[in-house]
Parts: structure tokens; sequence; C-alpha cells
């Protein structure tokens, strides 16, 4: 989240100008790290950063986009990527994981059933999605916050964990949905509040209601 009054761009320039690992979110690869199966297909990487990582980690990463800039950046760091923008060269079932990092919320309406039914066919035991929660827009709009996605002049897509949970039920006989990582608005206060607000939070005594992301686990294998 942040504030901005930036003109909205398309996703796939915002972040060709930044070094792919900036953008690696660490609660995003602890959820991957979790509940990944070894051999994983990144399916809308980006400049690679996350598939990078877990390469590091021990997994076996395919990394696909259609942005071919995208691709050179993720190729650039030791990843197996390739562009792709249709179907997928892969036969069914050949991997054991699918993510969609902050991807699906930029699929059209008329892509969504073929891309969700698509990257189903490949994987034999899961799926792991993030998008933007989008629970509480409206609030954090009132508030003088959005989120860096919304900028984004393709992002079509607009998920509430209800809905998300009814569309990828369409598709998966096993759907497990968290939100997660809180948005803390205390942090909007003068710092003599916040300081005290802010160890409340950690200690627990506060819990956050807000949050900024969807952490969606689909499941094949059951």
């Amino acid at each position: 989240m942040r504030f901005t009054d930036d003109p909205r761009r398309s996703a796939e320039a915002l972040y060709v100008d930044q070094h792919p690992e900036s953008r690696v979110s660490s609660s995003i690869l602890a959820f991957v790290r979790e509940r990944a199966g070894r051999r994983i297909i990144d399916f809308g990487c980006g400049t690679g950063g996350y598939a990078a990582l877990l390469r590091r980690s021990g997994f076996d990463v395919t990394a696909v986009d259609r942005n071919p800039a995208y691709v050179a950046a993720a190729a650039s760091l030791g990843v197996p990527a390739q562009r792709v923008n249709g179907a997928l060269p892969f036969p069914d079932g050949a991997f054991d994981t699918l993510l969609m990092i902050e991807v699906l919320e930029h699929v059209p309406d008329d892509d969504l059933e073929g891309v969700l039914a698509e990257i189903r066919r490949v994987v034999r035991r899961n799926v792991l999605i993030t998008v933007p929660d989008c629970e509480d827009v409206m609030y954090l709009q009132s508030a003088g916050m959005t989120h860096e996605h919304f900028l984004a002049a393709d992002h079509v897509q607009f998920f509430t964990k209800r809905r998300l949970q009814a569309l990828l039920e369409r598709f998966f006989p096993a759907v497990e949905i968290a939100r997660g990582d809180p948005i803390l608005p205390h942090l909007l206060l003068p710092q003599i509040v916040r300081r005290p607000l802010s160890a409340l939070y950690r200690l627990g005594v506060l819990r956050p209601s807000l949050y900024s992301r969807l952490f969606a686990e689909a499941r094949v294998d059951v």
C-alpha cells in the first residue's frame, strides 16, 4: 500500500527498471515455500525474483510470461524462462505446483475461464495464487490509500475472499483462502500516538482488521 498520485500504467511497465528481487514479498515467498511441491511453474513470472530465490532454495522452477522484457530479466538471473502467450507448451500434470503471484487480477473476463482451465491442466498437486484483497478498498481509498497494483491500467479483476473462492471452486475440488499482509491504519497517525499503538499490535493486544492480500491454495490432488 502507498500514497500516490501517479498516472495509471500497464503492470507490464511498472517493474522493468527495478531489480527483480526488490519486488519479492517475504510473506508470499514463505507461503510458496510452505506449500509448493518441488517442481514449480511460475506463471506470469514478471522479472523472475520469486523464481530465482526459489531455485536457490532447492526448487526446480520453470518461468513463463508473455512480456519478452520480463522473460529476458528472469533468464538473466539463471531462471529457465520462456515467452508464452496462450496455451502452455507442457504436458498434463507436468508440474507439482503452479504459481500465480499477483497475476489473476490482470486477466480479462473473456480469458479468465480458459486461463484457469489451462493452469489446472499442467499441475498434479496445487496452484498457489495471490491477489490484492479488495474487501476494504473503499474504506482505504477514503483514507487516502490505494494498493500499488490498482495503478495498473490492466488491473481488471477486483477480488474479495468470497468472490475468489467462488471462482476457484469451479475448477478445483479444494480451495483454501486466507487474508494476509495486514494494514495498520494507525501508521497514518502522528508519531506520538503511533508508537504505543504499534507496541500493542506487536504484543497481540490489538489485532488488525484490514488486509491487503489474499493467499489462495487450490488443490488438485484430493
